[in-house]
């Protein structure tokens, strides 16, 4: 048996143990990586926390500042069904059907293209046909109009899914009473808002604000005196060149 000399354990003992211990960012060893792994995990849970912990959430654009807001972000949350991503509200226009408002929103993009709509359109599911309107560059060649347009054929598209799905519809956004309705987004401030360091999200949430507008159109037809009116069937967009494919 051979021993360690009792002033060699004195001297070098503090060296060992340093070299024996895991630093953050050493990689040399599975175990070292894993410590890594968890602590980025948990940085981003704290990033994220606000949000994921129900806590409210608030909306800042162009200097106004909207508290407790009711957030779209994953399907599957209490407003899920608000978001176009959502795969539960199949539509139906003139006789054919789309399996998503984010389908339609994205055929709409090339009326010049019936072969890349039916591509979008028998896609199976929102996220697909999200991505079949962007492949191979395709977005450059969307109709010429399309930013001027787009939020048009948005609104029309959020009608015809109340119009086809007004209870379900109708009671998710009754549901978010008088609070102001923003699309959490990771990186789209268009459509939506992006949760900042500070916790508030920022951006224009052009969707949460049709939303908002659609909410209280309906909202104010429901309690109309009227008993006998009839709820309007959505008009398609006033667009020239406004095809969608058969």
């Amino acid at each position: 048996m051979h021993c360690v000399p009792e002033d060699f354990i004195t001297s070098h003992g503090n060296d060992l143990a340093q070299e024996s211990r895991p630093r953050l960012g050493d990689q040399s060893s599975p175990f070292a990586l894993a410590c890594n792994i968890c602590l980025f995990w948990l940085l981003f849970r704290l990033s994220s926390c606000r949000y994921e912990e129900g806590l409210p959430v608030n909306w800042e654009w162009d200097g106004v500042e909207n508290e407790n807001c009711a957030v779209v972000f994953k399907v599957a949350e209490e407003f899920g069904g608000l978001s176009n991503m959502h795969n539960g509200y199949t539509l139906q226009v003139d006789g054919v059907k789309w399996g998503s408002s984010e389908a339609l929103y994205q055929a709409c993009r090339y009326p010049h293209e019936p072969e890349w709509q039916r591509e979008i359109r028998e896609a199976p599911h929102a996220m697909r046909a999200k991505m079949a309107a962007k492949k191979e560059g395709r977005r450059a060649q969307s109709r010429p109009d399309w930013d001027a347009v787009r939020v048009e054929i948005m609104r029309w598209c959020l009608r015809e899914k109340l119009d086809q799905h007004f209870g379900e519809f109708y009671s998710l956004l009754r549901k978010s009473g008088d609070r102001a309705i923003v699309e959490k987004s990771r990186k789209d401030r268009f459509w939506g808002a992006v949760l900042e360091k500070d916790g508030v999200l920022r951006g224009q949430n052009r969707l949460g604000m049709l939303l908002m507008e659609i909410r209280d159109e309906t909202v104010e037809w429901m309690n109309g005196d009227d008993d006998e009116a009839v709820w309007p069937e959505p008009a398609p967009p006033q667009i020239g060149q406004f095809v969608l494919c058969g």
